[in-house]
């Protein structure tokens, strides 16, 4: 099949995606004047402004961590396998390595940013992940096995501490749940551009530079800048006591609006957390704190359906990088000549347009909790159909396609499962949940690379397929039915 095909497929999916963005766009402009006749439209608008300022703050971030992330994803293995001659085994290892510190630093991780400041942790994550890149440039065993730590321990920053900042400033500003719903729709739209733009802009200093190497330096460089950012524009906030009496003053000072909230951001009247909690004091030691965290979810049937939910779709997310390349290989007559670059943009298109279709589906009328463990149960069900697919068919462009579909799913899950956790998880213990998710897919993943995932594609698809089922169900019976 001729890279015509994937060249065709990216254009239609850009298409798509800019008509749906439009789409998307006439709507909120219609929402937004229907809004203007209300009487509370003055709070309407100073909530918009805020909203506008704190997306500002936030997406140069966002975007700029996410590129370097990017950046060198699709050059760590010609870096350890072409460049350093290293065998696949070793490879496999220094990725265990990198998953097994995520999994490990993630309730300190939490516990970390929770207590001393998430602005902080995100500022730590810059320096780590810096690091790591720069660590790669050496061929050293000792020194890539410590980047990959590094990168590890950061990447459970990244997909936590980020969007803890996040959600407890707009639950600062008083934003309502709309709003935080489009900006975290916003974000994904976005890391689908970033990522596109990345595949090709790294193609090309490798090309200039004649080295792989050169995309780590790209991504040490964005994030240099990210730091720069947050510590120019990002106010402090905090877990327990201390967002209170930090939050609302930081964010003034930051050029934030402060808007004084007499409501949480999204009612959590349906589902209380159970009175049995004790709050840990901020001095005590981190595996108290994680012990109380652990106790608050598995007392709590909503939060352990969070957990569950988001454990298994990231771990077939996960699985799914590993062997996207390797499964369109198997059914390519000409491996080599699969055009991998249009074809991973063609999977970040998706992507966004995954997000679009989410900000459209989002606005429908009722509860938010309901809402968005239906569109949750749904986004799980359509992956799981897209890798079944791909596991029975041995036709390049059903494959492709499949995967296409499985990769706007990703664009409907994090705003969908970040809009959940906004809403479910209470501020003292944002970053410290957010963490702990993540420690159960760690697990998962090292697994599966260490028991030889690359040599059984179909059986880790199927396995894949199992677990966004049981993650659909969990949503339906552990949050769904719960607020009906």
């Amino acid at each position: 099949m001729s890279g015509n095909f994937f060249t065709v497929n990216l254009a239609m999916f850009g298409i798509a995606t800019a008509a749906a963005t439009l789409g998307q766009s006439y709507l909120k402009q219609q929402r937004r004047q229907s809004i203007a006749q209300d009487p509370a439209a003055a709070a309407t608008t100073q909530q918009s402004g805020s909203t506008r300022s704190l997306w500002r703050s936030y997406i140069v971030v966002y975007a700029l961590v996410m590129g370097a992330d990017w950046l060198q994803g699709p050059y760590m293995y010609p870096l350890y396998s072409g460049l350093y001659e290293f065998t696949d085994r070793t490879v496999a290892a220094l990725f265990v390595f990198g998953f097994s510190a995520g999994g490990v630093s993630a309730p300190y991780v939490g516990r970390w940013a929770d207590k001393y400041g998430r602005k902080r942790m995100c500022l730590a994550f810059c320096g780590l992940y810096g690091t790591s890149c720069m660590i790669v440039m050496v061929r050293s065993l000792p020194l890539l096995i410590l980047g990959r730590i590094l990168g590890g321990v950061s990447t459970s920053i990244l997909f936590s501490c980020f969007e803890a900042w996040l959600i407890s400033s707009a639950h600062t500003l008083g934003l309502p749940d709309a709003e935080l719903s489009s900006i975290l729709s916003n974000c994904t739209f976005v890391n689908g551009l970033v990522a596109a733009f990345s595949g090709v802009f790294s193609n090309i200093i490798v090309d200039c530079f004649g080295t792989v190497k050169a995309p780590f330096f790209a991504s040490a460089v964005c994030l240099g800048l990210a730091a720069l950012a947050i510590r120019t524009t990002w106010a402090e906030n905090y877990g327990g006591e201390a967002s209170s009496s930090h939050g609302a003053s930081e964010l003034k000072g930051a050029g934030l609006k402060d808007v004084e909230a007499s409501e949480p951001l999204m009612s959590n009247s349906h589902l209380p957390l159970p009175t049995i909690i004790e709050e840990s004091s901020p001095n005590s030691p981190v595996d108290q704190s994680t012990q109380s965290a652990l106790k608050i979810i598995f007392s709590n049937p909503s939060l352990l359906t969070l957990g569950i939910t988001q454990t298994f779709y990231e771990t077939a997310m996960y699985l799914f990088v590993f062997l996207w390349v390797p499964a369109l290989q198997v059914v390519s007559f000409s491996e080599s000549d699969l055009p991998f670059g249009i074809i991973f943009s063609a999977f970040m298109c998706c992507m966004s347009l995954g997000s679009v279709v989410y900000g459209i589906a989002s606005q429908s009328p009722g509860s938010a909790i309901h809402r968005h463990a239906s569109l949750a149960s749904v986004t799980c069900l359509i992956a799981a159909g897209a890798l079944v697919t791909s596991a029975l068919s041995v036709s390049l462009a059903v494959r492709f396609w499949a995967f296409c579909v499985f990769e706007a799913t990703v664009g409907m899950y994090f705003p969908i499962l970040g809009t959940l956790r906004g809403t479910l998880i209470p501020d003292e213990h944002r970053a410290s949940f957010s963490a702990l998710f993540r420690v159960p897919l760690n697990v998962l993943v090292t697994i599966s690379l260490l028991t030889g995932a690359e040599d059984h594609k179909d059986v880790v698809i199927l396995a894949s397929v199992a677990m966004l089922l049981l993650g659909s169900t969990a949503m339906v019976f552990g949050i769904r039915r719960r607020v009906q």
